[in-house]
């Protein structure tokens, strides 16, 4: 009901912001130019500034314009990217619609903490990363508010840090360029309905433009219901000289994303969730302040601005990771015999060892004869498994007892009350707090250099981010559907409190010469200063202390040559840098594992990534009938930085750590055009070859293929499969096939259609490239719009329209530690692609 009623404010808010434009009609005026051979002018910084057209630009870049997002008819911005841009593909790790893993030449943008993070997104010369783990919410950014976007490709040092593999710049809609007032809503398959409404004009120096939007959904998979808000709205001057805008964006968004699920499960039924809730709420206000001004007519004095503040609450339910201690014998616990060993006691004799939930050995051995006590005889109890590190006395190989006893906020021992209902689960609840401020400045000046043509563009950036963390573990019961109850009761030594500030200053430089009239020169670089701060709020020790600097200057050259009016080459050479983030330092111990996204334990230092790029290609046009491009690339990454998984069902225990170098080499090409005058068409090819360059051994403690080590030294468990030079990073696929073409069928009736071919990835877990891969597919993807009026029109969308069954993504996991799965011992999870899905709508504009 809530829902419900919420969705009737937003289309009763809708429906005044989509009809405000007819009291003030004079504000509204529109253009619009889809000529292929106009000339493309593409802002080489953050800053949306004077530009360069995009021939002087020594590497690949594609666009994309608020009508090229209409004519798709997209759920959103990363669906459009996937479905229409060279060298892009998307995995549904979390599997909700608004929470995919954006993968770019075999860099990710993902809302997921865990993963190598190695794109950066900005929004008005805005950098949206957030500050915690470089994630990006992109479900704060609806396609419906976004006028241009350009991506970047390359190690790309103008973006600053994290800009590893490429950069998403994104100007929203304001009252210049986009005025006009339009109403859209849709409604169909998985319950899904939007509502969307915008109103925008200029009077020639003020403008304004509002745009409001509603998803929701009930999923297409079991108990998967998702609801978003977006509100953008924007205030504009336009001077002889000078511009000055407010941007003001604001999201609320209530998302769950139960994620993958085991490959017996998934042929069993594809709608099924192996445990849930998975509940992700984000909560952003975003405002920025921008604006240009012309010192003269050759110098342009541009300048940002801004404050963001998100709230991110978590809640996952998952199984249990404390071991039930009920039924223990009195003189021992052989909860898994490990054999015969010396412990350095000077005896040998049995071993026992205290497993946790997910059958990781876990640091502690018990010679035999050491008794286990309950703390009250007689009832069952519970170990809590981050502390049986301290229950062992190097000295005497005793058991310190009472140390390994489970205890609640009230200090009382945790134990199953009754056998019938066990406490066979857990609630991860956490809050992430993030508040961003900062601005850029930069100066373009355009003058001659020697008597020949230049562009310098010199700037600076601050940003600074404060972050509060925080996250509890509740004691919960799995209900039969796989969902958690829980019982109230807290474990306080596996809550987590932490604070950090993260602060980078940057300068950079950037210059365009032109050698002759059709050979350009570009040189340039950044200097990134960066420093981490993180501090425990919990009082449970120093561990989490820390202070972190990086600093490193990273260049960038190129040359672009435009051979003819139809063909130019490129080439260029650029590295970027990336700091460890907050979550990663804070989480870098192997010996102090830690559980994505609660508990974080330890922060000892790891290195920043350095990206070292090269791409050179050819690219043109013949008029407006047909534009190509063809190129290369190749990016290592040294002291490249993954998360080793160490346990839970789905492998999200483990920490971060610096790996060795790894490499993404490639190669793209791209055709599109018209036929007929009006056949809108597209064809594009990437090969993406990501792997690791050293030899190394990486933690897998559920690959089949595992080595299992024990050191009785210092009590330590490690369970690891071996990596080699030349092994693919999981997660990519190598080859991607992307195909489009729209028609006119009548004046008033279009038809279009995309589809997609990805070959298979390896699997998270699987560095080590042991297994298969996950089987490669094609995806077809259906549209129309048919005018019924000059101002409405009715559209329909068909996502998978072949119905095909296939999987964009792979993790390992243990199933069998849930009730329910006890039989399940493949250890491969799968994250089950949408089946066929058709929505219609009707779109009002003015």
């Amino acid at each position: 009901m809530k829902q419900v009623q919420k969705l009737g404010q937003v289309s009763a808010l809708s429906l005044v912001v989509a009809f405000a434009g007819r009291i003030s009609p004079a504000l509204a005026e529109s253009t619009e130019d889809d000529a292929l051979d106009a000339v493309e002018v593409v802002s080489v910084t953050p800053l949306h500034g004077i530009g360069l057209p995009k021939d002087k630009i020594p590497s690949n870049v594609q666009t994309a314009t608020s009508a090229d997002l209409d004519r798709s008819e997209v759920l959103d911005l990363t669906s459009y990217m996937n479905r229409n841009l060279g060298s892009v593909t998307i995995n549904a790790a979390q599997n909700n619609p608004l929470q995919p893993d954006f993968n770019f030449r075999g860099f990710t943008a993902s809302p997921l903490l865990g993963l190598a993070q190695g794109l950066t997104v900005y929004v008005n010369g805005v950098r949206f990363n957030d500050p915690f783990g470089d994630t990006v919410n992109w479900d704060m950014l609806p396609e419906s508010m976004i006028h241009s976007v350009n991506l970047f490709s390359g190690a790309n040092p103008l973006f600053g840090l994290n800009t590893l593999g490429g950069a998403i710049s994104i100007e929203t809609k304001n009252g210049f360029n986009s005025p006009g007032h339009e109403l859209e809503v849709y409604g169909g398959a998985f319950g899904r309905n939007v509502v969307s409404a915008e109103t925008g004009g200029n009077n020639g120096s003020l403008g304004y433009f509002i745009n409001v939007r509603h998803f929701g959904e009930d999923g297409w998979r079991d108990a998967s219901p998702s609801e978003a808000l977006n509100v953008n709205g924007s205030l504009g001057w336009r001077g002889e000289r000078s511009t000055l805008d407010l941007h003001v964006l604001y999201g609320d968004s209530n998302l769950v994303g139960n994620g993958a699920i085991p490959v017996e499960l998934l042929g069993q039924n594809r709608e099924a969730i192996f445990t849930s809730p998975d509940i992700t709420r984000n909560d952003m206000k975003s405002f920025t302040l921008e604006g240009t001004h012309w010192l003269n007519d050759k110098m342009q004095f541009s300048a940002n601005g801004f404050y963001r503040d998100t709230v991110t609450h978590a809640f996952n339910g998952d199984g249990s990771i404390y071991l039930d201690g009920s039924g223990a014998p009195d003189d021992g616990v052989p909860l898994g015999s490990f054999g015969v060993f010396d412990a350095g006691l000077g005896e040998v004799g049995p071993a026992y060892a205290l497993f946790p939930s997910n059958n990781e050995f876990f640091s502690t051995l018990a010679h035999a004869g050491v008794t286990l006590e309950s703390p009250t005889p007689g009832e069952p109890w519970m170990y809590a498994n981050n502390q049986i590190d301290s229950a062992v006395n190097p000295a005497t190989g005793n058991l310190i007892k009472d140390d390994y006893v489970l205890r609640d906020q009230n200090g009382n021992a945790v134990g199953y009350d009754d056998p019938s209902r066990p406490l066979n689960a857990v609630n991860n609840i956490s809050k992430r707090g993030q508040k961003t401020f900062g601005g850029t400045a930069q100066t373009t000046i355009q003058h001659k250099l020697f008597g020949l043509n230049n562009q310098l563009i010199l700037g600076a950036a601050y940003q600074r981010g404060l972050v509060n963390f925080t996250s509890e573990v509740e004691i919960a019961r799995l209900l039969p559907n796989r969902s958690t109850q829980g019982t109230g009761l807290f474990i306080p030594a596996d809550a987590t409190g932490m604070g950090g500030v993260t602060s980078t200053t940057s300068g950079f430089v950037h210059d365009t010469l032109d050698l002759t009239d059709t050979l350009s020169l570009t040189a340039g670089g950044r200097y990134n200063y960066t420093n981490v701060q993180i501090r425990d709020m919990l009082g449970n020790g120093p561990e989490l202390n820390g202070d972190h600097y990086f600093q490193r200057f990273n260049p960038s050259a190129g040359l672009t040559w435009k051979i003819s009016d139809k063909v130019t080459a490129y080439g260029g050479y650029s590295e970027s840098a990336r700091a460890p983030t907050i979550v990663e330092l804070a989480c870098a111990d192997r010996e102090a594992d830690c559980r994505l996204p609660n508990a974080f334990l330890a922060d000892p230092p790891l290195d920043q990534v350095v990206a070292e790029s090269f791409e050179a290609g050819l690219r043109g046009a013949f008029g407006k009938t047909l534009a190509w491009n063809l190129g290369i690339f190749h990016t290592i990454n040294r002291k490249d930085i993954i998360f080793q998984a160490t346990g839970g069902a789905t492998s999200n225990i483990g920490f971060f750590d610096n790996i060795g170098d790894t490499r993404r080499m490639g190669l793209e090409a791209g055709l599109s055009g018209l036929v007929f005058d009006d056949w809108r068409w597209f064809l594009r090819y990437s090969l993406v070859d990501a792997t690791f360059r050293n030899n190394f051994f990486v933690s897998s403690p559920t690959h089949p293929n595992k080595i299992e080590t024990w050191d009785a030294t210092d009590y330590t468990y490690s369970a690891v499969i071996p990596v080699e030079k030349g092994d693919h990073i999981p997660g990519i696929a190598k080859h991607s096939l992307k195909v489009g073409l729209d028609v006119p069928v009548t004046r008033d009736l279009a038809v279009g259609a995309d589809g997609v071919f990805n070959t298979g990835q390896y699997l998270r877990g699987d560095e080590g490239n042991f297994l298969d891969q996950t089987k490669p597919y094609f995806v077809l993807n259906i549209h129309a719009n048919y005018r019924i009026t000059d101002h409405l029109s009715a559209f329909m969308m068909m996502e998978n329209a072949l119905n095909s069954n296939y999987q964009t993504f792979g993790i390992l996991g243990e199933p069998n530690e849930i009730p329910g799965f006890e039989n399940f011992h493949n250890p491969r999870f799968q994250g089950p692609a949408p089946p066929f899905g058709a929505w219609v709508g009707f779109r009002y504009k003015m």
